[in-house]
């Protein structure tokens, strides 16, 4: 009996030591279990983080580089907006950038001319504007002696001299070929010609480098005319019309010996009024004033129903 007691107690005391360590183990891998779990969430709360913490730097990124992106679409715009208003050889404005910004400068000095009294604009008498048409004489034989290489350079010293000799206020323009208008504001008419005979000394006073070697002395003609023409409250005329008055003094320049400058101003016989062909007649008439360089005269072209009309013409300056 004592030795079965004992079996039993032997085989009791086996099975409770198997069933201890049958529940360590199991509580053994549920712990472990447990803790690979809790990593496991770690680790995807942490690429939970990394997730957003990327999200937000690409979005960053992403406005920064729109950001970026609309500032050089900008720039961009902006330089190609430049050169679209700009001349690629000379570097001045072109006619698109004079379309583009002239009707509010002659807004201009309409306003400031109905803001001046009489008495103020006599005594003032700077709120005009003044188109100055230069032509380079003779420039066609620079391209057929020395080549066009040469009348480039020509043209660009032409440049640099006008941008030298005007105001920061006054706009440069080549306006095509070897003609350039320059676009006196504000001014008065009365001192258009001492404009008109500084940039015609400058030019025939110039050495062209034309490379080589080679120098070149050129001269100019120059046709002048201003604006406003009209009274306050009276019609003004167009810009254009004031361009064809300038070029129209700027041929007869041409016709009368060249190197020499001739401009119109407003006389006192009334507003002037384009017409076809009455440039001659609104000088005869007074609603214009001739200005021709000191010791010349005006030969006209050909009028338009034929023949030479020449006439003499005092200088006014």
């Amino acid at each position: 009996m004592d030795f079965k007691r004992r079996t039993d107690d032997v085989r009791k005391a086996s099975d409770q030591k198997r069933i201890a360590d049958s529940t360590a183990r199991y509580q053994a891998d549920k712990k472990q279990r447990q803790i690979e779990l809790l990593e496991q969430e770690q680790r995807a709360h942490r690429r939970m983080q990394w997730l957003w913490v990327l999200a937000g730097v690409l979005g960053v990124l992403t406005a920064a580089s729109l950001v970026v992106s609309r500032i050089y679409l900008k720039r961009a715009y902006r330089k190609v907006k430049e050169m679209s208003l700009c001349d690629p050889l000379t570097g001045l404005h072109n006619r698109r950038y004079l379309a583009s910004r002239i009707d509010s400068d002659l807004a201009q000095a309409v306003r400031q001319r109905h803001a001046r009294g009489r008495a103020q604009r006599q005594a003032a008498a700077h709120d005009d504007l003044v188109f100055v048409m230069l032509d380079m004489d003779h420039f066609k034989a620079v391209n057929d002696v020395h080549g066009h290489g040469a009348g480039d350079a020509v043209l660009k010293q032409l440049a640099a001299i006008l941008q030298e000799e005007v105001r920061d206020a006054d706009v440069v323009v080549r306006w095509g070929g070897e003609e350039f208008l320059v676009i006196a504001r504000p001014t008065s008419c009365a001192e258009a010609h001492l404009l008109a005979e500084r940039l015609r000394a400058r030019v025939a006073a110039h050495a062209f480098d034309i490379g080589g070697g080679t120098i070149l002395r050129k001269t100019c003609s120059i046709g002048f005319a201003s604006y406003p023409f009209a009274q306050p409250g009276q019609p003004q005329p167009r810009w254009e019309d004031v361009v064809e008055l300038a070029d129209q003094c700027l041929y007869a320049a041409k016709t009368s010996g060249r190197d020499m400058w001739v401009g119109v101003v407003p006389g006192t016989a009334g507003p002037f009024v384009p017409r076809q062909g009455g440039l001659q007649r609104d000088l005869r008439d007074g609603v214009l004033r001739l200005a021709v360089s000191s010791g010349r005269k005006v030969v006209w072209p050909e009028a338009d129903g034929g023949g030479a009309a020449s006439a003499s013409t005092g200088s006014s300056a």
